[in-house]
């Protein structure tokens, strides 16, 4: 046997366990078993080279990264009116309460309020509308009302129009606070605001 191996590497053959290693020592590759089953195949890695695949940093997949980035507020888009003649951007925004008309144009209609600040008009532009027959209400900014989740308070404030905005039968000369109940009247028509969010809750808890 010995006669017969040595005439077979005399030949030019190399022993089994030194073929593609590239005369590298032991010590300095390591075998690896891919595959299953009858498509077992082994191969031998550098451990060098091992070791740098292992060091090179991984970049996170782009669904994990996209899941850290939780908005709990949306921005609001620019405006653009919309056939149903409200804005499209306000399908974005979350509903912080209502104006819900109690007497003149429109009685027993109501308008959304949203997170931030709302303009108040008769055009379709603005987020809170209020187009139900009266034409003392300015198209545009006649009011608006600001909900700030940080502190959970509603604002009040004129939009500098001729028409003088009430709030419970007293001029709004400057932003107040809106409690929820108010009642706000603009014009003929008469308002009472529902507070959706406030100290009991907001969109954050």
């Amino acid at each position: 046997m010995t006669s017969l191996n040595s005439a077979k590497f005399a030949c030019g053959s190399e022993p089994p366990d030194q073929r593609g290693v590239d005369m590298a020592s032991e010590d300095e590759t390591r075998r690896v078993v891919e595959g299953y089953g009858e498509s077992v195949k082994t191969r031998l890695v550098r451990r060098d080279e091992e070791q740098r695949v292992q060091q090179q940093p991984v970049a996170p997949a782009a669904d994990e990264i996209n899941r850290t980035r939780m908005i709990l507020r949306p921005q609001a888009a620019p405006t653009t009116p919309t056939s149903e003649g409200k804005s499209s951007s306000n399908s974005d925004r979350l509903i912080v309460g209502w104006l819900v008309v109690v007497n003149g144009p429109g009685r027993g209609r109501f308008a959304s309020i949203y997170d931030g600040l709302n303009s108040i008009g008769r055009g379709p532009t603005e987020a809170t509308v209020l187009n139900f027959g009266d034409d003392g209400i300015s198209r545009e900014q006649h009011a608006f009302i600001t909900y700030d989740y940080k502190t959970r308070l509603f604002y009040l404030q004129h939009g500098g129009k001729a028409g003088i905005v009430r709030l419970n039968d007293q001029p709004v000369l400057q932003p107040m606070i809106l409690n929820d109940r108010d009642v706000i009247s603009i014009s003929q028509t008469t308002v009472r605001f529902v507070a959706f969010c406030g100290p009991q809750f907001d969109w954050a808890d």
